[in-house]
């Protein structure tokens, strides 16, 4: 079905090398890569694909689609480029460095109307869409308050390089806690729409050798209250959620890979717990590629893209309003 595809990536490192993957699964047999070195050996220049050192020269060929992959300060200028250029693009994750940067998409979409995405795969997860659907399905009643959490640590994430050098940590390259951990952000916009007030803090641990924050906490309120809690200075890994209703209460933790429906047996006056989604060795790039079929067939009978670009500006607005303490 994306065989006559032609797809160019900027971008490959870790998050390029895996679209460049997962577009071949999916049976894209023409693919070019924007890359301005060479020298990482973790990512060698892939057989049988075109590669480009510039933007410029790449777009000297026939491409129906581009997938942004670059660090975070270089969206942007890409965009514009491929914008005026006329090739439709989704973007990584986050969309800028900042809401003031991420406004002038705006005007520039005013200068050509291309179509473009934004690429969230959290949105893809099988639990995190059992969860929507549980909630649509109104399985725990009113909410009444929830709490998502995501710690990591930015030090493991590329062993292939000193975390120091990653544009995470980098706030010239766009790095930092806010805006570089975005996703539960975005799956709260997916959950519950537009927040009514948003306030919350960030800071600098003083563990990691870098001058971005490396911890949040951000109070939503939907109507109803959301707490979320992030940092990737924490050796001990932890990620999931918890969403109280007046009728039950939904779980979920990565460590265990369950989602927990729990509710209260009036009867029995006791607690029945159900599983609704349970995967101990789930693949994580289920939910990648499961996230670009979708935007290809999406593009193919649309010429639209399912995360729309607006979202991008709506979670930088949000880390906009979290002010450093």
């Amino acid at each position: 079905m994306f065989k006559k595809l032609r797809i160019l990536i900027l971008g490959l490192g870790s998050i390029g090398s895996r679209h460049l993957r997962n577009l071949k699964q999916l049976g894209v047999d023409t693919i070019g890569i924007v890359r301005r070195s060479h020298n990482n050996p973790f990512f060698s220049n892939p057989e049988e694909v075109n590669i480009y050192t510039s933007l410029e020269d790449a777009l000297s060929d026939t491409w129906d689609l581009a997938i942004v992959c670059t660090p975070t300060s270089d969206h942007l200028a890409q965009a514009e480029i491929l914008m005026k250029a006329g090739l439709p693009f989704l973007m990584e994750k986050p969309l800028a460095s900042t809401f003031q940067e991420a406004k002038r998409f705006d005007s520039l979409n005013k200068i050509k109307s291309v179509p473009w995405g934004m690429l969230y795969c959290l949105r893809y997860h099988p639990a995190y869409q059992k969860c929507l659907r549980s909630l649509n399905q109104n399985l725990i009643g009113k909410i009444v308050t929830a709490r998502f959490w995501f710690e990591t640590d930015v030090r493991t994430w590329h062993p292939w390089e000193d975390y120091r050098s990653s544009y995470a940590v980098r706030s010239e390259l766009g790095g930092g806690i806010l805006p570089t951990l975005d996703h539960e952000i975005d799956y709260l916009f997916a959950l519950w729409g537009e927040a009514q007030k948003i306030s919350g803090i960030q800071g600098k641990s003083g563990i990691l050798e870098a001058d971005v924050c490396d911890w949040t906490s951000i109070a939503f309120q939907f109507p109803h209250p959301v707490q979320l809690q992030m940092s990737y200075a924490s050796p001990a890994f932890s990620r999931g959620f918890s969403i109280l209703g007046t009728e039950g209460q939904l779980t979920f933790d990565w460590k265990t890979n369950q989602l927990l429906l729990t509710t209260y047996d009036s009867q029995t006056k006791g607690v029945d717990e159900q599983v609704l989604w349970q995967q101990p060795e789930f693949d994580v790039n289920t939910m990648y590629l499961a996230m670009m079929e979708d935007c290809l067939q999406t593009f193919i009978e649309t010429r639209t893209f399912p995360i729309a670009s607006e979202t991008g500006l709506q979670t930088l607005e949000v880390c906009e309003q979290v002010i450093e303490v």
